[in-house]
């Protein structure tokens, strides 16, 4: 699997050989939410949200072997405890772009 971290003050591309079905899931999933999904989703509560974010930004800390600083800024860049972290964070890490204002008025 190819990875590409990107939006945190560095840009790198790994190749890694995943076997742990649950990091391979987490990795997925991050890859593909967005806001709407995120703030949809009834499968996963929001601690068990940012239990995997910590599994996934473990992992590519681990992968990209990151500094505390730059983990400190995966963190930082838009992860608020609401129902839109998984995507705030998701967002961060893959530089997904998440809903604009409009979109989400258009929602409601």
């Amino acid at each position: 699997m190819k990875l590409t971290l990107n939006n945190v003050g560095i840009k790198k591309t790994v190749n890694v050989t995943i076997t742990n079905r649950i990091a391979r899931n987490a990795l997925q999933v991050a890859k593909t939410a967005n806001a709407s999904e995120a703030a949809d989703s009834e499968d996963v509560a929001l601690s068990g949200q940012i239990s995997m974010i910590g599994e996934v930004i473990d992992f590519l800390a681990n992968v990209f072997k990151l500094n505390e600083k730059q983990i400190d800024r995966i963190w930082d860049a838009g992860f608020v405890e609401t129902q839109n972290a998984f995507a705030d964070v998701s967002a961060a890490i893959f530089g997904a772009q998440p809903m604009s204002p409009t979109e989400e008025k258009a929602k409601k």
